[in-house]
């Protein structure tokens, strides 16, 4: 009891382990945040700072087909078609690159959104946020390959 006490004494600051969010220095430059270790902690918001290349993997697919996404409604466009979103219509009509940039960005941001959070289950979704990221990338292709059936057909 007396070495506990001695213990906390000699501490100084507040205790590390009860950060769930990493320093920004570890989440720009590599951590070492691999995983969530404890069973108690799997409902907790916590940030890890370390993610694999499969993750990395799928944040590459996704912004690849959002971008033939992207291509692909620009030529349906010029072919009569109309795009259903209101605000990426409006960008479109702006100026179709502006478009293209806009459209990249946002998905980037929303990439990094998810990947931050991947570990975080989603009490309205009730599935982890990881899950959303597989089906962001299921849902671009499954719309790029309507997109194709509309060319083709």
């Amino acid at each position: 009891m007396e070495n506990e006490q001695n213990f906390n004494e000699n501490r100084n600051g507040p205790d590390r382990r009860k950060r769930q969010v990493p320093p920004l220095k570890y989440i720009l430059f590599g951590g070492r945040r691999k995983s969530i270790r404890r069973k108690e902690d799997m409902d907790k918001l916590i940030i890890l700072d370390v993610h694999s290349n499969g993750i990395f993997a799928v944040a590459i697919i996704i912004l690849a087909l959002s971008a033939l996404d992207g291509l692909l409604t620009l030529y349906l466009m010029s072919s009569g078609a109309k795009e259903m979103n209101p605000f990426m219509s409006y960008l479109i009509d702006f100026n179709p690159r502006f478009y293209l940039a806009v459209k990249c960005i946002l998905t980037t941001a929303a990439i990094i959104f998810l990947i931050v959070l991947r570990n975080y289950k989603s009490k309205l979704l009730g599935v982890r946020i990881s899950k959303l990221l597989t089906t962001t990338a299921l849902v671009f292709f499954v719309i790029i390959v309507y997109q194709l059936y509309m060319i083709l057909y």
